[in-house]
């Protein structure tokens, strides 16, 4: 978003400012122009988290999870690695960093704001990933649509790349290790249990 030369604060900011005559025109134009530069930067960064938390999503119908696998126990960095991956996070400041980083190698690719799903992951919180299996070694990405060769490519390679940068929070490891990578497809399906039956004269009902 560009600031425009009669932004609405700019002009409230000057008529306060101009009014005291004690402070130079020269320094009025410099506070008013940092006012909007700062005012303009919260409203970016407002809008950019309401377009990541897109609708919290209970997987139903179908969706795709790119799965990632590994050795050790991926609480400790699955926020972390898939905003890495992806550039996408959920509610909390888990990934903030990460993401930033994404967008600041690849500025031009905004492909993983279309698909990846935000996911609610039972305590009333969105993220972009959850625990897969039973082990809790291995975390998946849900998409809502196929995700591309080149979205699966990079989510590779910077996996990879994040599991050498950051050594596993615990003495004698090297690191994380990656065992594999996997995409499913997740389907839930829906089913019809009858619960109770009437018949036409029934006049008190009871489940």
């Amino acid at each position: 978003m560009n600031v425009k030369p009669h932004h609405p604060l700019q002009e409230l900011l000057a008529r306060l400012l101009f009014s005291i005559e004690t402070v130079p025109v020269r320094v009025q134009r410099s506070m008013v122009n940092r006012a909007c530069r700062e005012a303009t930067k919260w409203h970016e960064e407002q809008i950019g988290k309401l377009e990541r938390k897109r609708t919290m999503m209970e997987p139903t119908g179908s969706c795709f999870v790119f799965v990632v696998q590994t050795d050790c126990y991926a609480g400790n960095f699955k926020e972390k690695m898939s905003a890495f991956m992806t550039g996408q996070y959920g509610d909390g400041e888990y990934g903030e960093e990460q993401a930033k980083q994404f967008r600041n190698d690849n500025p031009d690719n905004d492909s993983f704001e279309k698909n990846v799903v935000q996911m609610n992951d039972g305590r009333g919180s969105s993220v972009t990933q959850i625990f897969w299996g039973e082990t809790h070694t291995d975390f998946g990405i849900f998409f809502d649509t196929q995700p591309h060769p080149d979205q699966i490519k990079l989510m590779m390679d910077r996996a990879k790349t994040f599991a050498k940068l950051n050594p596993y929070p615990e003495e004698a490891r090297e690191g994380i290790i990656i065992t594999g990578f996997q995409l499913r497809e997740f389907v839930v399906k829906t089913t019809d249990q009858e619960l109770a039956v009437w018949d036409v004269d029934t006049e008190t009902v009871g489940v």
